[in-house]
């Protein structure tokens, strides 16, 4: 649970060179959390941190390929972007959909927009109403973008196809989102573990 030890120094000191430290060592333990959260640090630049977007792209992506759907996502971002000074030179959705897959909202709707205009992926409108349909069941909130987005997908998706995508999705949606769709939401479900554990004499 060391992990969870460092909620309160992200949340008051993110600055702190320990922190950095600390995060570094469960990286380099193959800990996926503490790599994210390198890469949030790198990225954000609180406090007096410079920001290092090559540095982000890299702890996010390290993250993202043991499968913590938050990175995934934070990959996606810089794969839709394809800047060469942070290393993804190449529009590619693959990441948006492993992050919307575990009920990352952003993500999802990233995803739908890019299957739908196929950016970085063949233009697919069942795919982009697939996606649609996880970022809306998600957010309870969602940005004005769906306001475009739904009419102009039920539009070229067509009556026919739609029931038949959602038959695909609906038995996804129940189970979402996982815990690590944030690190905020993996760091609250982690310390509430912890917590249940103590109570039932467990060790946190």
């Amino acid at each position: 649970m060391r992990f969870a030890a460092l909620h309160g120094a992200w949340r008051e000191a993110p600055d702190d060179p320990a922190l950095g430290r600390a995060l570094r060592t469960l990286a380099g333990e193959g800990y996926a959390p503490a790599a994210f959260a390198l890469a949030k640090l790198a990225f954000d630049a609180p406090g007096t941190r410079v920001r290092d977007t090559a540095a982000a792209f890299g702890w996010s992506l390290r993250a993202a390929h043991s499968g913590f759907a938050a990175a995934a996502a934070m990959v996606g971002d810089f794969y839709l972007h394809a800047e060469p000074e942070h290393g993804a030179c190449t529009r590619d959705v693959f990441w948006h959909d492993q992050a919307a897959l575990a009920g990352h909202a952003g993500a999802a709707l990233a995803a739908s927009d890019s299957h739908r205009m196929g950016r970085g992926t063949p233009r697919d409108f069942e795919r982009g109403w697939f996606f649609l349909r996880i970022a809306l069941h998600v957010d309870p909130a969602p940005p004005p973008l769906t306001d475009v987005l739904v009419p102009s997908l039920l539009t070229d998706l067509g009556d026919e196809r739609r029931p038949i995508v959602d038959a695909q999705v609906e038995p996804l949606l129940a189970a979402l989102p996982r815990a690590d769709a944030s690190l905020e939401g993996f760091w609250r479900t982690l310390t509430e573990d912890a917590g249940a554990r103590s109570r039932e004499g467990g060790v946190s």
